[in-house]
């Protein structure tokens, strides 16, 4: 089972292997024969973005390469790192609420074809809250020069990491902590 399943995440569906078992002095020892035959093929690929996020450039760079193409060997690490990326860039950019509603990898075994569909609804796009600085030193006019973002504005976790690096840089503080509530 184990054999035929490595196969099959790389694309080997007709994967034929012999088995032999071998005693050496202190242990055993397994030999493997392995003829992976012809691969199944990407022939359709589909990935979409439906929801708030549906025209949002943020998801444009795994949609434009998602890592796979059409006649490649179906892998399926390069699709689970297809779905990682979706929800990566959604994570960070403020679309906590997103989720595949399609996730198929439809294999037909006898033509060695494999058609891909992947639909994230990423709901909507979080926005930035009240925004708050815990101090006892700096006037607050100072401190707003470093808040690059106002109220309102789209959630996004880089924006958050370059205030950070800012007010890191500046040599004020010993130590800086910036995170989203």
């Amino acid at each position: 089972k184990e054999i035929r399943a490595a196969g099959q995440a790389l694309g080997y569906y007709d994967l034929a292997y012999e088995a032999k078992l071998t005693h050496g002095e202190e242990c055993w020892g397994l030999e493997l024969s392995l003829t992976p035959n012809e691969a199944v093929k990407v022939t359709e690929l589909n990935i979409s973005i439906v929801g708030e996020g549906e025209q949002d450039s943020i998801f444009r760079s795994v949609l434009q390469n998602p890592g796979i193409k059409l006649g490649n060997r179906l892998n399926h690490d390069r699709y689970e790192k297809i779905k990682s990326n979706i929800i990566s860039q959604a994570a960070t950019h403020g679309y906590f609420d997103g989720q595949f509603v399609v996730n198929v990898v439809e294999v037909n075994t006898a033509e060695k074809t494999a058609i891909i569909n992947l639909v994230y609804d990423s709901g909507r796009r979080y926005r930035v809250g009240e925004i708050s600085l815990r101090h006892n030193i700096l006037s607050e006019d100072f401190l707003q020069r470093f808040i690059t973002i106002d109220e309102g504005d789209p959630y996004d976790a880089e924006e958050l990491l370059n205030i950070k690096t800012q007010l890191n840089a500046s040599g004020y503080f010993a130590a800086v902590a910036v995170s989203p509530n």
